[in-house]
């Protein structure tokens, strides 16, 4: 009994004894927490404040930039529709006067020629517009004939016969007839000259006492005269032909052998 109470006082000396861990807080009564909410409120209050008003600015800063980008886009967009309709305005009116202003000549340069006025009067007929041709043949004639007979009638009217004025207007319905008479009938502004020459002469000319034999040496007479007037349109006539028939392209039509196309073989 003396051992084990021995062991037990041995035991208690060299165990050491842990030391005491404090007592645990007391929660806080309620009032106290309630009173540390309401003294918190304001600043979240104003926290809350604060960041509502941070996002309302940053959204109206937003709202502005994006209004401001359209309006920049509406001032584009406008700008480039003025630069379109000022260049199409441009063009269409370059358009119109092209299309009102004359078409310009090939001009070719000018080569001096030796001849000085003569050479000069020969290269601006040549710049004239030529005329076109449309007379045919029964209109050459006619032309000729009429115009003939008309002017020998009011020389008869106005100089008592056929003189001058006849003549000038003879020749000058001659080299007109040929100069419009179209290339397949040249021969007719020659051949309806003399013809046109003695009806006019016939029915315009001094009968004398009116009878037949006075019609026929009336006639006579007027021929033997005015003969250098017929002469004259018929000559120019012919020459003006003869120029526009050197002139004319050859219309010689190829044979079948001349012919570049080629031919099929015949069946045997």
């Amino acid at each position: 009994m003396e051992q084990h109470t021995a062991r037990t006082s041995i035991t208690a000396r060299t165990v050491p004894t842990a030391p005491a861990s404090p007592p645990p807080a007391a929660p806080a009564s309620p009032p106290a927490a309630s009173a540390r909410a309401r003294a918190d409120a304001p600043a979240r209050a104003r926290a809350a404040q604060a960041g509502s008003r941070t996002r309302a600015q940053a959204q109206g800063q937003a709202a502005r930039a994006a209004q401001a980008q359209a309006a920049r886009t509406q001032a584009d967009t406008r700008a480039s529709t003025r630069v379109r309709s000022a260049q199409a305005q441009a063009r269409a009116s370059q358009a119109q006067a092209r299309a009102a202003a004359p078409p310009a000549r090939a001009t070719s340069p000018r080569v001096r020629r030796p001849g000085g006025a003569l050479a000069v009067a020969a290269d601006r007929l040549r710049a004239l517009p030529r005329p076109r041709a449309r007379l045919t043949g029964l209109g050459t004639g006619a032309l000729t004939t009429v115009v003939t007979v008309l002017a020998g009638a009011a020389d008869s009217l106005l100089f008592d016969g056929p003189g001058v004025f006849f003549g000038l207007v003879f020749v000058a319905v001659c080299v007109a007839a040929a100069v419009y008479v179209r290339p397949y009938d040249l021969v007719a502004a020659p051949v309806a000259a003399p013809i046109a020459f003695a009806v006019g002469i016939t029915l315009t000319a001094d009968g004398g006492d009116g009878g037949l034999v006075g019609r026929v040496v009336g006639v006579f007479t007027g021929l033997a005269l005015m003969t250098g007037w017929l002469y004259t349109g018929t000559v120019l006539a012919a020459a003006i032909v003869a120029v526009r028939a050197l002139r004319q392209p050859s219309r010689r039509r190829r044979s079948r052998r001349c012919s570049a196309t080629p031919r099929g073989r015949s069946p045997r």
